[in-house]
């Protein structure tokens, strides 16, 4: 099964201001969906994860906390711009990074996943 990631959005512009809220609702094939990563000194949104950061990162600031770890995991991003053009840009890149994600998903299940026969002889390991 391919990685999925369903989201909603919510975009709004007042005041010359570009707001989107992001939040993931769904995914498949992925543990959760707290698929955004936040610093956990500023409790601001950093960037996508990556494979390697929703195994290494909690979903709280609190759990990032006492863990000593500099990141923790959200499922909702909000940004905010100050032009059309911005907000957009921000909006393809977000669309590319968890593009990017579920491929990257898609790649390590396909490394792990599967099964072999493995025949070991004296002379070394043969697959």
């Amino acid at each position: 099964m391919a990685t999925e990631i369903v989201r909603s959005q919510v975009r709004t512009v007042s005041a010359g201001t570009y707001q989107t809220v992001d939040t993931v609702t769904l995914v498949a094939d992925l543990p959760d969906v707290n698929l955004y990563l936040y610093a956990t000194a500023t409790s601001s949104f950093s960037s996508v994860c990556t494979v390697s950061d929703i195994a290494t990162y909690p979903v709280s600031r609190n759990a990032a906390l006492a863990a000593g770890l500099n990141y923790y995991r959200q499922p909702s991003v909000t940004l905010t711009h100050s032009t059309a053009t911005k907000a957009n840009t921000a909006l393809q890149t977000l669309n590319a990074r968890l593009t990017a994600l579920a491929v990257e998903a898609d790649a390590s299940a396909l490394d792990f996943a599967g099964s072999s026969t493995i025949t070991v002889t004296a002379d070394g390991v043969e697959a």
